[in-house]
């Protein structure tokens, strides 16, 4: 953990924890992605468990698994079809 209760590879920004590894992907709440994509929570940990929506774990509980937006983008694009999918 850093001096301010985060884990150590990671910086606090805009009280959200991104990577520090250059390329700022947030690290989004299951809950912040089931609002963005307008389902249930129990849906995105549905995919979770599947395999399709790959997590970020924080700790030992469901709570403490987030998602990297640029996975969440990239989950969007392998499921948008037709004219202006091309992403």
């Amino acid at each position: 953990m850093d001096p301010i209760g985060g884990p150590a590879n990671m910086v606090p920004v805009q009280a959200r924890w991104v990577l520090d590894g250059g390329m700022g992907d947030m690290l989004l709440k299951v809950v912040e992605v089931a609002e963005r994509l307008g389902v249930g929570i129990d849906w995105v940990y549905e995919r979770i468990n599947r395999g399709e929506i790959p997590v970020v774990e924080l700790g030992d509980t469901r709570k403490n698994q987030r998602i990297r937006e640029s996975d969440l983008d990239s989950f969007i694009a392998a499921r948008t079809y037709g004219a202006g999918s091309e992403l």
